[in-house]
Order: structure tokens, then sequence, then C-alpha cells
């Protein structure tokens, strides 16, 4: 008589189903928590209802992000972005400490008042931080296809922070999209690498 293990338990009928259906219902309870902290619209939940540090992302500037899942349906691959992530861009600032711009005080790139310099923010800055700076040194970096400027990717953490920006910038994202420091990382992350 062959009895199963453990490990191979049949699945009970039903029982697949009842898990996707758990998953969508969570799933539709966190976007609905969202929506009445209104924190994000239900257009941008679903724009960005796909995983957000995948090895490539899609290089688009804010105003396009919305507007991703879209384009992608119809131009699979068109908008492939292979920039790097904080953790990337620690380790180099690591090896590089004494180098411009890693030695750069974070006030003196981004504006706010912190002494700390960017290989210490990426190190152990908020996830916000860490990627406003990785965004920055791509830009910096000129990685190919990057979708802003290192000017632009500057004014991001004052804009959204709502602190003044150094001198020369302009407000990034623009204040027409709505974004929070929630949405602003979301769109970070897409463009890069964990």
């Amino acid at each position: 008589m062959n009895i199963p293990s453990d490990n191979h338990k049949p699945q009970q009928p039903g029982a697949a189903a009842a898990e996707g259906a758990e998953a969508h219902t969570l799933a539709s309870a966190r976007r609905r928590r969202l929506i009445k902290l209104g924190a994000v619209s239900p257009v941008v939940l679903t724009a960005v209802s796909r995983p957000v540090h995948a090895v490539t992302g899609t290089c688009v500037n804010p105003s396009g992000f919305i507007s991703v899942p879209t384009f992608n349906s119809r131009h699979p691959g068109a908008l492939v972005c292979t920039s790097q992530g904080p953790t990337y861009w620690n380790g180099v600032a690591s090896a590089n400490k004494s180098l411009s711009p890693y030695k750069d005080m974070f006030r003196n790139v981004f504006g706010g008042t912190s002494n700390a310099k960017l290989y210490d923010v990426l190190a152990s800055g908020s996830e916000f931080d860490r990627y406003c700076v990785a965004a920055y040194l791509n830009a910096w970096s000129g990685a190919a296809g990057f979708p802003i400027t290192a000017n632009q990717a500057r004014a991001v953490w004052g804009t959204i922070m709502g602190v003044p920006l150094p001198s020369g910038l302009t407000a990034y994202p623009t204040a027409s999209l709505g974004w929070d420091q929630a949405m602003t990382l979301i769109w970070l992350q897409s463009l890069m690498s964990a």
C-alpha cells in the first residue's frame, strides 16, 4: 500500500482556488486602505501592480509612469531600464569614499540640513533617501537610457520632502502629479534594480 508522505499530501479540491481568492482579497484590501488614506488614486494602483524590484524596470519619467503598462502591452520590452540601485551604488561608494560625488554632503546635493555624506546615506539612510541618491548617481554616471538628468534627480528629494531646493533646481516631479514619498519611491524603484 502506497501512503503519501507529509511532503506530498494531495491538495484538497478547490484549495488552489481558495488560496488565489485569499491573495486577491488581501491585495484588494490593501488598495482600499491606500485609497481611503488618500495615498494614491485607483489608476496609479493599477499602473504599479507589478513587482517593483525587477532586475530591469521601465525607463520613463514621472509623467509617463502612469501609462507604462499600456505602452508595454503594445511594445513589449521597448522601455527596459537597466540602471543600478542603492545596493550597487553602496558597493561602489564604499570603495571610493574619498572621491566625488560619494564624499559630497547630502545637503549640498539635495538640500535639507543633513551633514551625511552620500556614501553614508547609501549605507544607512532611509529607503527613500537611498533611492534618491542612486537616481542621482545613475544620472551623474550617464547610465544608458536613464530617463532623468542629474539635476532632476537632485530635485526629487527636496520636492517630495517640501524643503527648499539647492540653487538652480526646479521642482521635480511636478506638483500636478500629486505624488507623495510612497508613490515617488515606487517610481524610483521601477527605474533600477534593488
